[in-house]
């Protein structure tokens, strides 16, 4: 079933991500910008996750999986190796209603991670459901660059 575009503000949110490996990493990337409060659980994590969490940018907890660490999550998103282990976050996410996401199954999925282009107040999301991350990531990279094409020919009119 296709997923609707639902354009949402999420400043304030506390989103709940279990792994930090490279899809656990690519999550949090694309929330970053949102204002949400990011909670990593991992007992290890990319380089870029330990910076953010150094900077303040989010809380890393470096141990593995309890189901409280759910409590309180508006988004619970699953990005571990282990599919017994998100089987468990997506049970305990579900028991409390929260909005959650998998990186192994994605019609489990409550949402779908879009490709972001994002310039000033602008953001464009590009998704095929799950289903074609290449096509959307090829389409994401043509919208970035009609982008910059138009902010140069703005910028050449005010000139």
């Amino acid at each position: 079933m296709k997923k609707f575009p639902f354009f949402v503000d999420i400043s304030g949110w506390k989103i709940v991500v279990i792994g930090a490996g490279a899809i656990g990493t690519r999550r949090i990337r694309s929330l970053l910008p949102f204002g949400c409060e990011i909670t990593v659980v991992a007992p290890a994590a990319e380089k870029e996750v330990e910076s953010w969490a150094g900077e303040g940018k989010i809380c890393w907890i470096a141990r593995k999986y309890r189901e409280e660490d759910v409590e309180g999550a508006r988004l619970v998103l699953a990005a571990t190796q282990e599919k017994a282990v998100n089987d468990r976050i997506e049970e305990a996410a579900r028991k409390r209603g929260i909005l959650f996401n998998r990186c192994d199954e994605k019609d489990a999925c409550d949402f779908h991670f879009p490709g972001l282009i994002i310039q000033g107040d602008l953001v464009v999301g590009v998704n095929s459901g799950g289903r074609n991350h290449r096509q959307a990531a090829k389409v994401s990279s043509e919208i970035r660059e009609v982008l910059k094409r138009m902010k140069n020919v703005e910028t050449e009119r005010m000139e």
